[in-house]
């Protein structure tokens, strides 16, 4: 089971995610929190995935739905402080290439002034 948090920091909205994005029985949390994030105006999204237990193919295609969302949208999403074992995922999917990933929250949130 999965829960996210969110709080805003300026104008960037982080999204802490905490659990398992293991979606055996479907469900899209990342894609929905963010579709809620935009519906509200926002558009800097941040996904703090350091409490992010584990992660199998559906939890992979929810985070590819979330980032496809929000830049369709004008949006921007980042990543924050993934796992080494979600890092490893990352990479075996290449999805290290599509998404900026930050160690730390104040280097991400100054990435969105740059």
């Amino acid at each position: 089971m999965v829960t996210i948090r969110v709080r805003d920091e300026g104008e960037v909205t982080i999204l802490e995610v905490l659990g398992a994005l293991v979606l055996r029985d479907g469900g899209r949390p990342l894609h929905d929190a963010a579709e809620a994030q935009i519906d509200r105006g926002r558009k800097r999204i941040v996904l703090d995935l350091s409490a992010v237990e584990a992660m199998d193919s559906l939890g992979i295609g929810d985070l590819i739905g979330a980032y496809t969302l929000v830049t369709r949208s004008g949006g921007v999403l980042k990543l924050l402080r993934p796992s080494k074992k979600i890092k490893l995922l990352m990479e075996m999917t290449a999805l290290n290439h599509l998404f900026e990933v930050f160690s730390e929250e104040g280097e991400v949130l100054r990435s969105f002034l740059a």
